[in-house]
């Protein structure tokens, strides 16, 4: 982070050589064609440095895929995790599809099977990331998109089951909440780098999720 061009490019370049020495101390080979840069701010910042280092022009981004995590520039410079948050939900609803053709009367589903899928698979897959992302999840866009799942999972167990669709739903209602499932991961990550101390601004944003 730099108020100016010229301290970005500076400290660009240092990151760079920090990162070749790192790898050549442990033996690792960098490759080159998949580096990425990341630079926050707006199209003129990434231009700017563009300028500055031509041999990396073509490598700056305005989003990338970080240990699987895809990072996007802010309008305020910062780093926006809205788009990770969105495809977390995208692939947990592809795994949900993948178990469509099983969700069949005849292949005799329980539904306590059928919950252990959404708890011990679903789950995970949309909190993936959760600990940077997780304050996306007080968003009515998230909560929407995220109770769109366990309605679909609501489906998949009517097909398997057969049960009357008010009473079956019903049920699923019941099941943990994705976006309450974020909240909690966030939070105990959020815990254990305060050693377990909770902020006051903190406990009135998990409130409405804890209930108390």
């Amino acid at each position: 982070k730099s108020d100016s061009i010229e301290g970005l490019v500076y400290g660009i370049t240092r990151a760079r050589q920090a990162a070749k020495a790192w790898a050549e101390r442990e033996g690792f080979s960098l490759a080159e064609a998949k580096e990425e840069l990341w630079v926050g701010g707006g199209d003129l910042t990434r231009t700017l440095i563009g300028d500055r280092l031509p041999e990396l022009r073509g490598k700056i981004k305005e989003e990338v895929k970080w240990l699987g995590l895809t990072m996007r520039s802010s309008p305020k410079g910062g780093i926006c995790f809205r788009r990770q948050a969105e495809r977390s939900l995208e692939e947990a609803g592809r795994a949900l599809k993948r178990y469509t053709p099983l969700c069949r009367r005849q292949f005799g589903l329980s539904e306590a099977v059928l919950e252990g899928l959404w708890h011990r698979v679903i789950i995970p897959k949309a909190c993936y990331g959760a600990e940077l992302w997780g304050h996306q999840a007080r968003y009515a866009w998230y909560t929407k998109k995220a109770e769109s799942l366990r309605h679909a999972a609501g489906r998949l167990m009517w097909r398997a089951l057969g049960s009357t669709p008010g009473i079956l739903m019903a049920r699923v209602m019941e099941w943990k909440r994705v976006d309450h499932a974020v909240v909690e991961r966030l939070a105990k990550a959020t815990l254990y780098k305060r050693g377990w101390r909770l902020e006051e601004k903190d406990t009135k944003w998990l409130s409405q999720y804890a209930g108390d």
